[in-house]
């Protein structure tokens, strides 16, 4: 679930972006899972949903190193958040944090490679 101000918007990167709406301080917490918003499946549970739910979950879900074996969707528009190899985000222990000041009308974006080699890979599906 996002924790700061934003809104979505046509992104430069890939589609739709999440902007910041006010200014947000370097180490702020922009996203956390919060259980009751955000999902989370067992990666084998993954396997037995319909190819459409799957599908869905490849391209909006993520793995973290900090939640193994697991496969984490952000229902929160979290999940808009662009890949960059350049971010102005960072993850540690599950969470999403800004790297450094983040100015208001800048897209937040995270370096997909941080989470795990499963989201490196969509790096090039993006392309």
């Amino acid at each position: 679930m996002m924790t700061v101000p934003y809104q979505l918007g046509a992104s430069s990167i890939h589609g739709i972006g999440v902007f910041a709406i006010a200014p947000i301080e370097k180490d702020t917490v922009v996203w956390r899972f919060i259980r009751e918003i955000d999902r989370m499946w067992d990666e084998a549970d993954i396997k037995i949903l319909p190819v459409e739910a799957s599908s869905f979950l490849s391209i909006y879900g993520h793995r973290d190193d900090f939640y193994p074996g697991k496969i984490i969707l952000c229902c929160g528009d979290g999940r808009f958040v662009n890949h960059s190899e350049t971010p102005n985000l960072y993850e540690k222990d599950g969470c999403s944090f800004a790297a450094r000041a983040i100015r208001v009308g800048e897209e937040l974006t995270a370096d997909y490679r941080t989470y795990s080699a499963w989201d490196a890979a969509k790096i090039g599906d993006m392309k």
